[in-house]
């Protein structure tokens, strides 16, 4: 398992989320946003948390000769976290409840995703 596995659903992609659940044939709402989004948020929220135990303590240190960079260093880091986590929790689900609702998917890329036909098939001979 990677470290940043709670992270991996915090980009654009998370959107991919609500559209699956469309796709499944739930409908667009609040609900939708919700019910995706609780379970985002948790895991994003944990790595946080443990991140942001590990580099806490690294904030005051960086006054220590030899490590300057580190205090600084750790505040990048930590605002970061903190940046991340309000994009996936309050950000992202706006957005989506905003701007998220199509009235009909285009389907004409679709063909795009199949499986590829076997070797040589559209080759002529």
């Amino acid at each position: 398992m990677r470290g940043d596995a709670g992270f991996r659903s915090l980009d654009l992609s998370g959107v991919n989320s609500y559209q699956l659940r469309e796709r499944l044939g739930e409908e667009f709402g609040a609900e939708l946003v919700v019910g995706v989004n609780t379970h985002l948020v948790a895991p994003a929220v944990i790595s946080a948390l443990a991140i942001a135990v590990t580099f806490l303590p690294l904030v005051f240190t960086g006054s220590q000769a030899g490590l300057e960079i580190v205090g600084p260093m750790a505040v990048a880091v930590l605002g970061g976290l903190v940046t991340t986590v309000l994009m996936a929790a309050i950000v992202l689900p706006a957005v989506y409840l905003r701007w998220g609702y199509v009235a009909e998917r285009d389907r004409s890329a679709d063909d795009l995703f199949t499986s590829p036909s076997p070797a040589g098939a559209g080759l002529a001979g």
